[in-house]
């Protein structure tokens, strides 16, 4: 298996991209293989019979079997196009340019996740503050969520408990977006919620999140949460597996909120959050990072039908065989209730 992580080279570009290249970087190492991490800037695309390939300083880079996308714009044509230009067919990208600019929308996320038949809260999309009225009523009426289209760790959420508020805060949101989301409160939640890191196969880990202060109903870990590792049931297990591939995607994380033995998919990220920490550890470390990376290893050799034994052979980026650490039975580290993740 040949293996690249598609990226800007400079640090500091967006922390979350940082920590998911120093993620994938360490559980990569782990398992024998030193990818080449390609930037796009530094690329061409060239025009060739049977589509485009990719050069740098006239070498062609192609025949990647694993592609780990972790470009800040998902939506940047000549990016998302370096990205699939590497890959051979039935090859793996961790995520494809088309699922992540999907899953980057709120209101073509929404729109995935409701056509999947997945329960979501009663959302509205409007682009006017005009009939705002009504699609409050849609959402189970006030308090209710406004949203930009956009967003992560909690920006672009807002909470109104009046038409009056509601109204401003639209027409504020308006004048910097086309559109926004209205969504209904789940009062229940109590500001909590679980963020749950799945691939198309199976969960990795789960994360109860709870805020701290009385009046925040947001439940992100950069807001000030607190948050601990627990274990989910098979119900929200499959839940999680199915709001991911719903949206195309090989890895993501599906926020959910649970009343009882129903529960709500709020949202899914393409690239999540991984820089909680365990008792007071990183997971960012290789502990964690050979676990995550093993398990996309693993999907995506049986997906091509690559064979996977006990000794590590790597040659630039090449893995053929398993080191003897990941030939162990999958054991998920993660799992265990009550560890806090803070």
């Amino acid at each position: 298996m040949k293996v690249c992580i598609v990226c800007f080279r400079e640090p500091g570009v967006c922390f979350g991209i940082d920590v998911w290249r120093r993620t994938i970087r360490f559980g990569l190492e782990a398992h024998g293989i030193l990818a080449p991490v390609i930037d796009p800037r530094e690329v061409q695309l060239r025009d060739a019979r049977g589509g485009l390939s990719v050069w740098r300083q006239n070498e062609l880079l192609t025949g990647f079997n694993l592609v780990f996308n972790l470009l800040p714009d998902a939506a940047e044509p000549h990016g998302a196009l370096v990205v699939e230009s590497l890959i051979v067919p039935r090859g793996t990208i961790v995520n494809p340019p088309v699922a992540r600019i999907k899953t980057s929308c709120r209101v073509r996320m929404l729109g995935s996740l409701r056509s999947a038949g997945i329960p979501i809260p009663r959302s509205v999309s409007v682009a006017s503050a005009k009939g705002l009225t009504d699609a409050i009523d849609f959402c189970g009426g006030l308090p209710v969520l406004l949203k930009t289209l956009r967003g992560a760790r909690g920006v672009g959420v807002t909470i109104c408990e009046s038409l009056r508020g509601a109204r401003s805060v639209a027409q504020l949101l308006l004048a910097r977006d086309r559109a926004l989301i209205l969504q209904e409160y789940l009062a229940y939640s109590g500001g909590a919620d679980l963020k749950i890191l799945a691939s198309r196969r199976r969960v990795l880990c789960a994360v109860e999140r709870r805020a701290t202060a009385r009046d925040e109903f947001r439940a992100n870990v950069s807001l000030g949460a607190t948050s601990r590792i627990v274990a989910v049931d098979d119900t929200v297990q499959e839940l999680a597996v199915r709001a991911v591939t719903a949206l195309g995607l090989i890895v993501g994380s599906a926020d959910v909120i649970q009343n009882g033995g129903n529960a709500q998919v709020i949202e899914v990220n393409d690239l999540p959050e991984l820089n909680l920490t365990i008792d007071g550890r990183s997971i960012v470390e290789p502990e964690f990072a050979r676990y995550f990376v093993r398990h996309l290893l693993e999907d995506s050799a049986q997906e091509q039908g690559l064979a996977m034994s006990p000794t590590a052979h790597v040659v630039d980026g090449r893995w053929t065989r398993m080191a003897p650490e990941a030939s162990d039975a999958t054991t998920n580290i993660l799992d265990a209730p009550g560890r806090s993740a803070e």
